[in-house]
């Protein structure tokens, strides 16, 4: 039997039986895990309320070789972010960074960089009152990491570099970038024009330069594409993105 100490962010928590909880979260160290913590609904002491969805902890627990679940042995809460809990706006973001992050876990084995990216945006969210640019930030950041940062110096097809001369240019999903606009008579998959500022504003974001928020209508234009150049590549649209839609009035 193997002891471990390590950080989590707990996904879900259900009573198991009586006595015992089952628990997913994330870790830095492992990824997504299941869990049980034996005698959570009876033992205050060890878990205190730490077991709670979208609570930052430090926990202690033990692996048996071949187990398909872990054994926690303590919890210590080190956010609860209830900010976020008391805030639908901000609750809503943060279930869709959590969804993101759980999404791509299951395929990435860069486990530690993901956690902390998670864990540094949902600090910020607590004090922004920038959701809606929080959020594509967090998209557009999480893309490198998983293998899909977009490519805007040049088109994707043909190498032709500095697109900024061209009037059209156009972003294809499939492609992963920019296409010119000789190349994108030639593609039948072209995704969409993208303008000068969006290509711009994105590069920024990426490129961890200190970004001004954006005017409304840049706001609506990386809206309408970024998270849906993610989706394409994650191969599904989140269902916290289309919750998020309903109750945020951007």
């Amino acid at each position: 039997m193997r002891h471990h100490k390590t950080q989590g962010i707990i996904l879900e928590s259900r009573d198991l039986n009586e006595f015992d909880q089952r628990v997913v979260l994330i870790t830095p160290d492992e990824g997504k895990i299941q869990a049980i913590a034996p005698h959570a609904k009876r033992s205050q002491k060890r878990f205190s309320g730490g077991l709670q969805p979208l609570t930052h902890i430090q926990v202690s627990y033990t692996l048996k070789s071949q187990a398909a679940w872990i054994r926690l042995e303590e919890v210590d809460i080190l956010n609860a972010y209830l900010p976020l809990k008391n805030d639908l706006t901000k609750m809503s973001c943060a279930s869709y960074f959590v969804e993101m992050v759980s999404h791509v876990m299951s395929e990435e084995k860069e486990y530690a960089s993901l956690f902390h990216l998670l864990c540094s945006y949902l600090d910020a969210l607590e004090k922004s009152q920038h959701e809606r640019l929080l959020c594509r930030l967090f998209e557009a950041k999480l893309l490198p990491q998983i293998g899909y940062r977009p490519i805007l110096d040049r088109c994707t097809k043909c190498q032709t570099p500095h697109l900024s001369m061209e009037s059209s240019i156009f972003f294809s999903f499939e492609a992963g970038g920019l296409l010119c606009s000789r190349c994108c008579e030639r593609d039948e998959k072209v995704g969409k024009m993208i303008s000068k500022k969006v290509i711009l504003y994105l590069e920024q974001m990426i490129s961890n330069s200190k970004i001004l928020k954006p005017d409304e209508m840049l706001g609506k234009e990386l809206h309408a594409f970024l998270p849906h150049f993610l989706f394409y590549h994650l191969g599904k649209r989140l269902n916290s993105y289309d919750f998020m839609e309903q109750v945020v009035a951007w």
